[in-house]
């Protein structure tokens, strides 16, 4: 955007030396009220060129193209580039807005994902010790098969993904 508005500043600056200067004649005709009253100063000439990049209406210019043919080439020019330009920003800007959502988003839900493991955490210290027998601090494998439905329930309630499948190789991997 910075470089948009300095281009847009250099081409007034430009506009304005060589088209908006009043001619050496005392008389102001229809033709140069039309060039001084758009690109008679800087601020006049950058409020034009802007309006033309993002709304390229060339109507009012139907008569004057053939006595100024470089200015319309270079007007063609700059609403060609500068509305591909204003394009190209926009959609900078939308990307942009739509990264730093996708950011937080994931950042919500790798939180997410550390409270529920937090929590299964806990919850499964609490089987294993309503299972355990005082002085000893393991459980058999029958056990733990055992409680089954109060792990399901478990993973169910904290939204876990798991098959039975799953489940049962953990058994068959703990030691």
């Amino acid at each position: 955007s910075i470089l948009k508005g300095a281009s847009l500043y250099v081409c007034a600056i430009i506009l304005v030396r060589v088209v908006g200067q009043a001619s050496d004649t005392f008389e102001e005709d229809e033709v140069e009220a039309f060039w001084r009253g758009h690109y008679g100063t800087v601020s006049q000439s950058m409020f034009t060129l802007f309006q033309l990049m993002m709304q390229p209406n060339l109507v009012e210019y139907r008569g004057r193209f053939f006595d100024k043919p470089i200015f319309s080439l270079f007007l063609v020019i700059y609403i060609i580039f500068g509305s591909f330009g204003m394009i190209a920003l926009l959609t900078g800007v939308i990307s942009e807005a739509m990264f730093q959502k996708n950011q937080v988003k994931l950042e919500e839900e790798r939180q997410d994902r550390e409270v529920t493991r937090t929590v299964l955490l806990e919850n499964c210290k609490n089987l294993f010790d309503e299972c355990v027998e005082p002085g000893i601090d393991e459980v058999s494998r029958e056990e733990v098969r055992y409680m089954f439905p109060r792990i399901r329930d478990l993973f169910d309630e904290l939204n876990v993904r798991y098959t039975m499948h799953e489940l049962e190789e953990m058994i068959d991997l703990m030691d």
